[in-house]
This record gives structure tokens, C-alpha cells and sequence, in this order.
């Protein structure tokens, strides 16, 4: 083996230790990097989602409540569900509603739990279900996701409460 092999032969670890150093220290350098961009894109999407959450909240809660503020007014709705009127305008009132408002699902629960009329499902009227706007009121912000049965199967939504109108 001549001198100018084993010159190179004993450099190259000498000259490949510092690249790899190197090569060591850029790579964590951008994971570093990489990793912070992540975690800052990650925020902004979560902001933004809760932002957009929030608005929902607020929008689907005035739609709700507005809809309780006009059954409250109506008096052939209040008639009708204390049993002193026309049954039909009740068991129809919902649908309408849910459609003016543009809601996916309504159904208008008495105290008791009875369902006086649904928009999604017209056939539950007079069926005792589970109060959830009492359940719903009792959460953080007043809202939850929901699972919902409809005539076209199961669907899940996110849902809001408002006070009922007296009967």
C-alpha cells in the first residue's frame, strides 16, 4: 500500500467526523423546527375550529331561541298544546320552523319530556323521551354533540337548547 492510500485511508474518519456532526446537528435543528411549525399550524387550525364552534353555538342558540320566543307568542300553538285546540297546527309546527330557520333536526319537548311536535320525525309526537335540553343546559357552554334518531336512520349533530314556551 502506498503512502498516498494510507494518507487517505487515515483522513477520511478525520474529514467524515465533522460531516457527520454536522449532518447530526442539522437534522435536529429542523425536527426543532419542523416540530414548531407543526405545533404552530396545529393552533391556529384548533383556534380556528373553536372559533368557528363558537359562532355555530351562537347562531344555532339565536335560531332556537327564536323559535321558542315566536311558539311562546303564538297563541293557536299554546291553545293547541295545553289540549284546547287544533292538534294538527302542533304536530306541524316544528316542521315549519325547522325549515324557516334552516335547522336539520327540531323537536319541541313539553316539561314532562312529552314530544308535543318533531320536524325531523313527525311520528314521535306524544312520545315520552328524555328531556335533553335540560341535560344540554346543564353543560359548560350549553351546547353538545348529539346523536339523533331520524326516519333516514341515526345522525349526529351538534345541539343547543332554548327555554320552552309555556303550555
Amino acid at each position: 500500500m502506498s503512502f498516498r492510500a494510507k494518507l487517505v485511508l487515515a483522513f477520511i474518519p478525520v474529514a467524515l467526523l465533522p460531516v457527520a456532526a454536522l449532518a447530526i446537528i442539522v437534522r435536529e435543528v429542523m425536527n426543532d423546527r419542523f416540530a414548531a411549525q407543526f405545533d404552530d399550524r396545529v393552533a391556529t387550525e384548533i383556534e380556528r375550529l373553536q372559533w368557528d364552534i363558537d359562532r355555530a353555538r351562537r347562531d344555532l342558540g339565536a335560531r332556537i331561541g327564536a323559535i321558542g320566543i315566536a311558539a311562546a307568542a303564538d297563541n293557536r300553538f299554546r291553545l293547541a298544546a295545553g289540549g284546547a285546540g287544533d292538534r294538527s297546527y302542533v304536530l306541524d309546527y316544528a316542521e315549519r320552523a325547522m325549515q324557516l330557520s334552516g335547522l336539520d333536526v327540531l323537536r319541541i319537548q313539553d316539561i314532562s319530556g312529552r314530544v308535543l311536535s318533531s320536524g325531523h320525525f313527525r311520528n314521535e309526537f306524544d312520545q315520552q323521551l328524555p328531556v335533553v335540553s335540560n341535560l344540554i343546559a346543564q353543560t359548560k357552554d350549553g351546547s353538545a354533540v348529539k346523536m339523533v334518531d331520524t326516519p333516514g336512520g341515526p345522525w349526529t349533530g351538534f345541539s343547543t337548547w332554548a327555554a320552552r314556551p309555556p303550555t
